[in-house]
C-alpha cells in the first residue's frame, strides 16, 4: 500500500486578504491540455491516475481588488536553492475575458508570462505565453500555447491546441525515452512544434469515453490516447485507458510503446 500526502495547509482569510502555507495546488494555467503560465505545478497529460494534481509546499499571499480582480504572490520552497520558485500574478476580467499577467523567478531565470480565456462566438478561445530567460540570449526561452473547444448540440465536445516550444528539439526522438518523460514548465513536451485534438462525448448516463491525438511536424511524432469510463455504482468506476507513440525511427515511421490501463476506482 502506498499513501502520498497531496494537500496539507494552513489557510488565514480576512476580508480581502488571503494567506495560505503548506502543500497546496497553485494553479495559475487557464489551458487545458498544456498550461505554460503554471510555473508551480506542471500538468502531466499522460499521467491519467493523477486526477488531484500535483501541490507545491509553498506560502501564497492573494489581495481581491473586486470579484473578478485580483493579485497573487506565491513562494514555492526547495532544499536546493536552484530550484526555489517565486512570482506575482495579477488577475482581471475585461471585455469578457480573463486576463492574467506573471512575473518572477523560476529556478534562478527570471521569467515573464500573460495568459487569457474567453470566447468567440460560441467557440472558446484561451491561450498562454511564458517567457524565460537565460544567462545567452540564444537558451532563452518562449512557451506559447493557443486552444479553441466547441460543444456540439449531440454533446460531443471538441478541443484544439497548439504548443510550440522554442528550445524543443526537431529531430527524432527515443520513444523510450519519451513514453516516461518527466514534464516541465519548461518542457511541456519535448518537441518545437505540436498540435492536438481532443474529443469526448457522454454516451449514456453511465458511460462516457475521449479520444486524444498529439502530433508534432517536423520530428514526425504521434500520441494516440483513448479513454474510457464506465460508472458501475455511484461511488464505484471502471476505467480503460488506451497511449500509443510512434515516431520515425531509422527513417522508418512505427509504433513503438503501446500500453493498456484497466482502473477501478472507489471513492469514499
Amino acid at each position: 500500500m502506498q499513501t502520498y500526502i497531496d494537500r496539507l495547509w494552513l489557510e488565514y482569510r480576512a476580508d480581502k486578504w488571503d494567506f495560505r502555507l503548506g502543500k497546496q495546488r497553485i494553479n495559475w494555467g487557464m489551458s487545458t491540455l498544456w498550461n505554460p503560465n503554471d510555473i508551480f505545478n506542471t500538468y502531466n497529460f499522460l499521467d491519467f491516475d493523477y486526477e488531484e494534481r500535483p501541490g507545491s509546499d509553498a506560502i501564497k499571499f492573494q489581495y481581491n481588488f473586486t470579484g473578478m480582480s485580483n493579485i497573487q504572490f506565491a513562494l514555492a520552497t526547495s532544499s536546493e536553492k536552484e530550484n526555489i520558485v517565486a512570482a506575482l500574478k495579477y488577475f482581471t476580467n475585461k471585455w469578457n475575458y480573463d486576463f492574467q499577467f506573471s512575473t518572477g523567478v523560476f529556478r534562478e531565470k527570471l521569467t515573464l508570462g500573460t495568459g487569457w480565456s474567453g470566447n468567440i462566438k460560441d467557440f472558446g478561445f484561451k491561450g498562454e505565453i511564458q517567457f524565460f530567460t537565460a544567462h545567452k540570449a540564444d537558451n532563452s526561452q518562449i512557451n506559447l500555447t493557443l486552444e479553441s473547444d466547441y460543444l456540439f448540440a449531440k454533446g460531443w465536445y471538441i478541443n484544439l491546441g497548439f504548443l510550440m516550444n522554442s528550445l524543443g528539439t526537431a529531430n527524432p526522438l527515443n520513444l523510450l525515452d519519451l513514453s516516461d518523460f518527466e514534464l516541465t514548465p519548461q518542457n511541456l513536451m519535448p518537441t518545437k512544434w505540436n498540435v492536438a485534438i481532443i474529443t469526448s462525448k457522454q454516451f449514456t448516463p453511465l458511460f462516457s469515453g475521449s479520444f486524444s491525438t498529439i502530433y508534432s511536424p517536423g520530428t514526425n511524432l504521434l500520441l494516440v490516447l483513448p479513454n474510457f469510463q464506465y460508472n458501475l455504482a455511484s461511488n464505484l468506476d471502471l476505467d480503460f485507458f488506451w497511449q500509443s507513440f510512434y515516431a520515425e525511427q531509422n527513417e522508418v515511421f512505427k509504433g513503438a510503446v503501446h500500453r493498456a490501463y484497466f482502473r477501478v476506482k472507489w471513492s469514499y
